[in-house]
């Protein structure tokens, strides 16, 4: 499983190659948490429109999806830093409990 956040996919989308981020890596979907999926989604909306296409993909499940979090990964969400995002936690506690399956 491939988990994203947020950081790595605008940084692609910034120079316009979004297509590439899915190239490179080996499997089929780069899944994001429901925090950094409205975190591109809101950023669009304040005016960021090189994330179009990333939140379009997104939303079109074309390369990527949303993961969402189970009542564990839920939980651990209080006991992450509070200096994270939300999207930075959600992907955390996903891959603190699934730390064999992950690759960041």
């Amino acid at each position: 499983m491939i988990l994203s956040d947020a950081n790595i996919i605008s940084s692609f989308a910034r120079i316009n190659k979004i297509h590439l981020l899915r190239k490179t890596l080996t499997e089929q979907i780069i899944f994001v948490t429901p925090a950094v999926y409205l975190e591109l989604k809101k950023a669009v909306e304040l005016g960021c429109n090189f994330l179009e296409e990333a939140v379009n993909n997104i939303e079109s499940k074309n390369g990527f999806d949303i993961l969402p979090l189970s009542g564990e990964e839920l939980i651990t969400l209080s006991k992450l830093p509070t200096s994270l995002g939300l999207g930075e936690k959600e992907t955390l506690s996903i891959c603190l409990h699934h730390l064999d399956n992950i690759i960041l």
